[in-house]
């Protein structure tokens, strides 16, 4: 999030909860769009590896600008992904009649293990990053002060303070996507670990004998029940076993191909192959939490 214009009144949760804040939409992504006062304020979202788009909107008074969706893909490198976000925010801002050197800071929440001074992407497996200075390379471009997270904390922050009101002092905000990460709270404060790297919870191994990761090891449970390995399922079970399914056809080479509305008509339609993989995925999902639940004895799991 960008704020401009005026200093932030106050501590920024107890600000924040007591302003409107509304779901947007970016080209089909989601982006938090939260009305202070007279704020401009600049929202954004950045797509997981295999997602492919970068967008960014920035509002005033309810009203979005968007700018367009800049396609990416690992293999072109961080730098090429620096860039997009570099050209995203400016699109934005210049379809807004401001500069982004005006705001006063800027967001990210990366994907990865994040370094003890929040410059460094140290370890992203899915984007094939490592001691990534995305913090001065994104400052260097939009000219304003940037603050790096963990993308799983910083989205578990906005569910404890604006869903939650921040009353759980123990909770879990698992997410699945491209990959699975946690945001994890404990005794009111985000359990990071020694090297930062706390919440990677996609690593833990629940079948030694299961498919390869793209960490190196073998069952971990972002290997078995996240988006990427729901696809290669799917493509597994068409192209090799001549399957039909309305998920995929044939020769589909992206995971962007899987949407959770292509799965969702599919299971509709009584497509057997995504009753199973599915069925698949909430199994060892099950298994994760209620792992993590034996661990940690948290108040609250949010799944998003």
């Amino acid at each position: 999030v960008f704020w401009a214009n005026q200093s932030f009144p106050g501590a920024p949760a107890q600000h924040l909860r007591e302003r409107h804040v509304a779901p947007r939409i970016c080209r089909g992504l989601p982006v938090v769009a939260v009305y202070i006062d007279n704020f401009l304020v600049l929202g954004g979202c950045m797509a997981d590896a295999n997602a492919a788009t970068l967008g960014f909107a920035m509002f005033r008074t309810g009203w979005p600008w968007l700018s367009p969706g800049l396609s990416y893909s690992p293999e072109e490198g961080y730098s090429a992904v620096c860039s997009r976000i570099v050209r995203a925010v400016h699109a934005a801002s210049e379809s807004a009649g401001i500069a982004p050197a005006k705001a006063k800071g800027a967001g990210i929440g990366a994907p990865g293990a994040i370094s003890s001074d929040e410059s460094l992407v140290l370890f992203a497996p899915n984007l094939e990053w490592r001691d990534a200075p995305l913090k001065s390379d994104i400052e260097a471009g939009i000219g304003c002060p940037v603050w790096l997270g963990n993308d799983c904390n910083v989205a578990a922050a906005g569910i404890h303070r604006l869903e939650l009101e921040a009353k759980p002092n123990d909770m879990i905000c698992l997410f699945l996507g491209t990959g699975i990460g946690a945001g994890i709270i404990t005794n009111g404060m985000f359990l990071d670990g020694a090297t930062q790297a706390a919440g990677e919870v996609g690593h833990m191994v629940l079948d030694p004998s299961g498919p390869l990761c793209g960490c190196g090891s073998k069952g971990c449970f972002e290997a078995l029940a996240s988006r990427t390995a729901i696809f290669k399922k799917v493509k597994s079970a068409v192209d090799d076993g001549g399957e039909l399914t309305p998920m995929l056809e044939a020769g589909d080479d992206s995971v962007t191909r899987i949407r959770s509305g292509k799965i969702r008509r599919a299971i509709d339609a009584g497509d057997p192959l995504a009753e199973q993989v599915i069925s698949e995925t909430c199994f060892y999902t099950g298994i994760a939490i209620a792992n993590l639940c034996n661990l940690l004895n948290p108040e609250v799991v949010a799944l998003g």
